[in-house]
Order: C-alpha cells, then structure tokens, then sequence
C-alpha cells in the first residue's frame, strides 16, 4: 500500500489517530507541523454545544485553563474554531491514568506515591491562588480506611485531610509544611510568563469567515504512523504489549500488529463481532462496534482504527469509546472475540497465513528504558524469518550488584515466579549486608540520571492480589547525586545490623521475599532498575520447655484411644515419637494413617483464603486393633519440604503445622483427631550449625 499522500490537518496542526471520545467531544494526536511537537486535539460538535446551551460554560473553561501555566497541570496552548467545530489545542501527556498504572502494577511505594501527591497539592494550590477551584467530587472519595502498611506518618496526613469539620480539617499551606510532606518535596519549575490571551476563546463562537481555522479533507487510507509517534502512544513509552500479544492487563485499549491488508482486517474484524451481538459501523479505516445490549452504563461501543507503519504493516488499535470499562473486558465482550485480534492465534492470523509480525517469539519486558531513541528503525526481514520492529537500541549501562563476602556466604536455591531455581546469598537478622554497586555504561553512551539509590526491601505479595507487595522493611541508600556518567563507577554500600523478623517464604498464594533494588533516576524515559534476590532465615535457640501432647479420641460405649507425642515442638531434621494405646474398641477398625499437614491462611476477615496440603501420609497399621493393644509412632521430617511455622506475618498470612490421626473402619467411615504442632529453625550448639539446610521451599 502507497503512503498516503495527504492528511488531516487543521490549520497547522496534522492529525493522527483518535485517543479519546465523549458524548460531546473526541480527542485526537495531532503534531504542530511548525514545531513537530505532539498536541492533543480536543474535537467539539458546535451544534452540539450551542443545542445544549453550553457554550457559556465553555467558554469560562477555556478562559480558566488558558490562565493555568503550572508544570503539573495539562497546559491548553490555543482555540481554534471552524463552521461546525471547536478545537481546542492541549499539551499530550503519555503516561496515561493513575488508575490504570496502580491496577496493571499494583499499589505504588510511599515514596513514589508522595511525589505524586506533591504534584497534586502544587497544581491545587496553584488553582487556588488564581481562584480556580476543583467541583468534579465523587462519592468513591467520601469514605476511607488507612491500610496496614501506610507509614504512621502517612495515616497522620490522611486523616487530618479527610477531617469532616472544615474548621479543623488541615488546608493546602499546612500540608505544605508537613514532615511526611517535606520529605523529598521540590519547588516546581515554572516556564517564562507569557501574556494570557482570550481573544481567540470569544473568536470561535463566531461565524465570520476571517476567524475560522482551515480543514482539510481526510485521505481515504490508514494513517500513517511512524516509530516516534508509535513510542509516543505507548503508555510510560513501553512496547511490551504490542510485541506480546497475550499479555492481559487490565486496560481501555488494546493494540496489535499485522502484515494483513487493511481491508482484510477491517472484514475479519466485522466478521468475529457480529455473532456476538455488536452493530458495526465503518467509515474509511475506522470501525465502531456497538454492543445492541445495554450494561450496567448503557451500550458498550468499541473503537476500532487502522494505522499503516510501514508498507504491508498495519497497526490496529481496538478501544473503549462508551460503556464501562469491566463490561469492555468481560468474556461475552471483547474477550470472545480478542482472538480474531492478536498476534498469537485466532482467525486474523491463521486466515494471513501466519504473516503476522511477531508470529514465532515474544519480546519480553521490551521497554524504552533501556534504549536511546536515535537509532529506533523498522526492519522488515523475508518471509519465513523472524520480523521484530525493535530498534537498534543499545542498553544504556549494565548494573550489578555485588556483596562484599558473595564468594564465602552461602548460597541457597531460591525459585523464581518463572519456574527457574537460582542460587542466592543466605542471610540472618542483625547481619551487616555489605557491598558495592558497579554501574558499567555501554562504549560510547554516557548516563544521564537524576540520582542513583539502592533499597533493601522486605516484601508480602499476595498471589490474589498480584503486583501489590506490602514493603515490612524500606532500607535506602542514596548514593550519587545527579549527574552524568561517562565510565565505570563503583558505590559501596552497607546496610547495618539489618533488622529481618521474618524468614523468606514461597507458599501456594503467598511469598515473603528480601531484595536489594537499585534505582538510577532518569528524565523523559523510565527508571533503570536491577534487583538481587537474597534469603532469610532466622534461628531459634533449643527450647528449655518442649511439652509433650497427650489426648484422647472417643466415640461413646465405641472406641477410646490415647495417644502421645514427646514433644510439641520439631526441628527440620527431628523425629516424631509417640505411642498410641487402645483401651476400648467395639468399631471394626480397617486401617489408621497419620498425616502431616500444612495450612496456609491469607488475608483476613471475609477475604480470607485457606490452602491446606498434605505433606505425607504414614500408615500406622492395616487391620482391627484389640484392646490393651499399643502402637509406636517414629516419622522422620528431613524428606518433607518444611518450612518453620509462621504466625500472623504482618497481618497478612500465617502458616501451621498438624499431626492429623485417621481412623477408617470396615464401611469407610473416617474418623479424624487433630493436633497442631511448632516447626521452628533450631540452633544445634557453638558450632554455628543450623537446622535448616532441609528447607528448600524458601
């Protein structure tokens, strides 16, 4: 397919493709052709506008966001005005919503957090200053609980904020110079004033000639895109999704590349949606499928635009223009017919003859960070080849982590989310974790960054809940300043007499983990970032008092059993010993087991989740006992995959041991008796020798 010849413009602005659409307005990317910087164009229907008498409230908008120049507020450059439309010129900001970011990420650090809410308490007081103040409020907003893991500092803050009596609650100035507030907060940067002009708010209201902006007719092709401008719409300017088509994050748009015609998308497109209930609209290279059955916010209408970048290349953009969001996702919706959209599988790609970009490998964790924008190419291999748009981009620097006793400390297998088992340092609490950060920049590339740290973290991530880690420990280290750097530079480190309560844990839905996170800070593109896993674990001394457990099972003028245990607490390698005796038996007893059970809870309250294992099953005898008869017990614990028993961590989870004593008679009945039992990590003497090297599940 040719390259379009001509696009869209209005007055000097070329647009591209639709980000956003309203009941009365949509929003496109356009770029200034004087200056090619990017802008978003907000499209208003003037009949629209002037038939519900809004115009008015527009206007004092318009003239209200013109006298807003704050760095932390979306800038409106210029209005513009046509015969049967508004436009209305924006700065484009590609990072995309916090909603959005804290739903595929998870829940943000506090740090991270606070630098945000000094943004938003700068572009509020800003406002204020200039008479402008915020009405969009929302009951969502009225009532809130602080989590566990806010910092006391954090809950001080929320709580004077959301104070009902106006006259205590704490205003903008005070916030200003809270301690939680102050840490880290800088003044922001203002641009050089410029003279606020409204004429051109009044000028596009009116019909004369003279005040309305030129459009141009759109071309009857896909628009064009180029690498830029696909880098630019990808939110936090990361290419992982389009390069990965089965990733699934929670989203109000999708993308996905094809080497299809144009026209054979749009009518694949037309043709998986129909059947499950949407009308499909078309003009040129856009489609609008409307849901004829109304959710719970009216009729879903899916947006769908086909942009060419690159001869036989197409991008195609799938997203929600009304409904709500959830309805967008569910299976009966876009995901029944996501298929016929992705790069992986479905009728689009296998109708192509598997000519789809990307068809054989997956790009993973392919993001801008790690890249310099001036080599980005589009390479197009022969068919049969692998095809990837990926740049030549090269890593920046290298950054590794290195402890100062990494050749002596040892080592333990760790098993990472991917499957794959590594080997990691093995630490204890009160330790001095000791070392260096060496970063190495690429030949011929320096670093720019806005400070380099390293944070020892402890985290919780609940698996129902991934994404979100509940920080216990927050350790930093700041160790250079902004700057650049042109060579090797090494950062020693030393994180003293650490404090770690709790042993690393990887359960069925929980793991508790320890790591060391570096953080170079960049502008314009995303942090880089390098982690190192290490373990912990903790020790307990051989208790001076280990009860023994005795307890009765009966069922009346049936059975009486008494059994006990020597001891109600086990080390990894220990030995359970006890003897059961029968003392009355009128049940015909088939066979007796013991088990060993491990119970994880997570969560608390109605949210509670409980998985219980059986780690083994040990046969204790196979036939009917007689009365006065005795039964010793003897089961070794080192060839079970234990961990120490944990209570209560954080709030968050627990797990426990039991010895479970099954009885099963002649017609299959079970009888069960129960008893919880201490697994602890146990210092065996002055030998510095620890009980745990049979723990692998850590």
């Amino acid at each position: 397919m040719s390259q379009p010849k001509i696009k869209r413009r209005v007055g000097k602005y070329e647009m591209g493709r639709t980000i956003g659409e309203g009941t009365f307005a949509k929003v496109k990317f356009a770029r200034n052709s004087e200056t090619g910087e990017p802008v978003a164009l907000k499209i208003l229907d003037k009949e629209k506008v002037l038939k519900h008498k809004m115009a008015e409230q527009i206007k004092r908008e318009v003239a209200t966001m013109k006298r807003i120049k704050h760095p932390n507020v979306v800038r409106l450059y210029e209005v513009m005005g046509s015969k049967t439309k508004i436009f209305i010129v924006l700065e484009f900001v590609t990072g995309g919503e916090l909603f959005d970011k804290i739903v595929n990420h998870g829940r943000m650090r506090e740090d991270e957090a606070r630098g945000y809410f000094h943004q938003l308490i700068n572009a509020v007081d800003y406002c204020h200053s200039r008479g402008v103040f915020h009405r969009d409020l929302k009951i969502s907003a009225a009532e809130f609980t602080c989590p566990s893991w806010l910092s006391f500092g954090a809950m001080k803050l929320i709580t004077r904020i959301l104070d009902p009596n106006p006259m205590t609650r704490i205003t903008v100035s005070e916030i200003l110079v809270d301690e939680w507030f102050k840490k880290g907060y800088k003044t922001p940067v203002f641009e050089e004033k410029e003279d606020t002009n409204l004429d051109d708010v009044e000028a596009v209201f009116k019909d004369s000639e003279e005040n309305h902006v030129t459009e141009k007719k759109e071309e009857e092709q896909p628009t064009a895109m180029n690498a830029f401008e696909l880098i630019s719409m990808s939110r936090g300017l990361n290419l992982g999704n389009l390069f990965d088509g089965e990733q699934q994050e929670f989203k109000r748009e999708t993308r996905f590349t094809s080497k299809c015609p144009a026209n054979e998308i749009i009518h694949k497109i037309e043709e998986a949606a129909k059947p499950l209930g949407f009308d499909v609209h078309k003009k040129n290279y856009k489609m609008r499928l409307e849901n004829v059955k109304a959710g719970r916010k009216g009729n879903l209408n899916v947006a769908t635009e086909i942009f060419q970048m690159a001869p036989s290349l197409h991008m195609v953009e799938v997203r929600k223009a009304k409904g709500d969001t959830l309805e967008f996702h569910k299976a009966r919706s876009i995901k029944n017919f996501q298929p016929a959209l992705t790069m992986s599988s479905g009728k689009l790609r296998r109708t192509c003859k598997n000519r789809m970009l990307f068809r054989s490998s997956k790009v993973q964790g392919f993001t801008f960070q790690n890249f310099e924008p001036s080599s980005f190419y589009v390479s197009e291999l022969a068919e049969g080849q692998h095809n990837f748009i990926v740049g030549a981009f090269k890593p920046p620097c290298n950054v590794s982590i290195n402890l100062a006793d990494g050749r002596t400390r040892k080592q333990v297998p760790l098993k990472k989310e991917n499957g794959q088992t590594v080997m990691v340092p093995l630490f204890q609490s009160q330790e001095n974790i000791v070392g260096e950060v060496v970063i190495q920049p690429v030949q011929g590339k320096k670093v720019e960054h806005n400070g380099v740290k390293i944070e020892l973290l402890g985290q919780i991530e609940l698996y129902f809940e991934r994404g979100n880690f509940y920080d216990f420990n927050s350790l930093v280290r700041e160790l250079d300043v902004p700057g650049e750097l042109y060579e090797r530079k090494a950062y020693p480190f030393e994180f003293s007499t650490v404090e770690m309560p709790y042993e690393s844990y990887n359960g069925v839905n929980v793991r508790l983990r320890y790591i060391l996170k570096v953080t170079i800070s960049r502008n314009y593109v995303s942090n880089i970032v390098e982690y190192q896993d290490f373990v912990v674990r903790n020790y307990t001394p051989l208790p001076s008092i280990n009860n023994s457990i005795k307890m009765e099972v009966g069922i009346e003028d049936c059975l009486h059993i008494e059994f006990e245990y020597s001891k109600s607490k086990y080390h990894l390698k220990d030995v359970i010993i006890g003897k059961i005796y029968f003392l009355m038996v009128r049940i015909k007893i088939k066979n007796m087991e013991l088990e060993i059970r491990r119970r994880e809870s997570t969560g608390s309250g109605p949210s509670t989740y409980v998985e219980t294992e059986t780690l083994s099953k040990f046969e204790l005898m196979d036939g009917a006992p007689v009365r006065g008869e005795s039964i010793p017990i003897r089961l070794f614990l080192s060839p079970y995959e234990l961990t120490p028993t944990y209570r209560n961590v954080n709030n968050k989870f627990s797990v426990k041991y039991y010895l479970n004593l099954v009885l099963v008679d002649e017609e299959d009945r079970r009888y069960f008796k129960q008893q919880e039992i201490t697994v602890l990590y146990i210092y065996m003497g002055s030998s510095n020798h620890f009980i745990w090297e049979s723990c692998n599940n850590s």
